[in-house]
């Protein structure tokens, strides 16, 4: 075949012509698909939190925020990770401060005298940072697997939550 369209007859090639068609009927989601997606997504980041192993790859669980997002269950998702992330605020970090506070008969006015305060304060600025870099660390591989939501919903909502003890 040459470029003028002629075979190797001297013949007119026939022109071909694509069609493509749409869906006779559009895809749907399933409808227990956010109640599934957001269950597995919040045990694994129920696990994270704590430290544990979790079953999923990070990155099918990436691909799960980002199916959440697309199929607008972007705020549904927030507002659970975001209750999340509190109620294990409340339930793991703070018990841990009460339980330092109560055995060691811990006040700040005790911090001011100079006795207690030279026993008492690197204990509880050492166990203060070691919560505190476990929640960070946490909180980091939690962001990176929510990383999506955080680039499209979140930042386009202008909504900052406040994580409350």
């Amino acid at each position: 075949m040459n470029r003028s369209g002629l075979n190797a007859n001297g013949a007119n090639k026939p022109k071909i012509k694509l069609k493509i068609k749409g869906f006779a009927k559009p895809p749907t989601l399933p409808t227990d698909f956010y109640s599934k997606t957001s269950e597995l997504l919040l045990k694994s980041s129920r696990s994270l939190l704590k430290a544990e192993p979790i079953t999923e790859t990070r990155e099918s669980l990436y691909r799960n925020v980002e199916d959440c997002c697309v199929h607008k269950h972007s705020q549904a998702l927030y507002t659970s990770l975001q209750d999340l992330i509190s109620e294990h605020c409340r339930t793991h970090i703070l018990p841990s401060l009460q339980s330092f506070i109560t055995s060691q008969n811990f006040t700040l006015s005790s911090l001011s005298s100079p006795s207690s305060a030279s026993t008492q304060a690197p204990l509880f600025l050492s166990l203060l940072t070691q919560l505190w870099s476990s929640h960070l660390s946490s909180t980091t591989s939690l962001r990176s697997i929510c990383l999506y939501l955080d680039r499209s919903w979140s930042t386009s909502a202008y909504y900052v939550g406040q994580v409350i003890l």
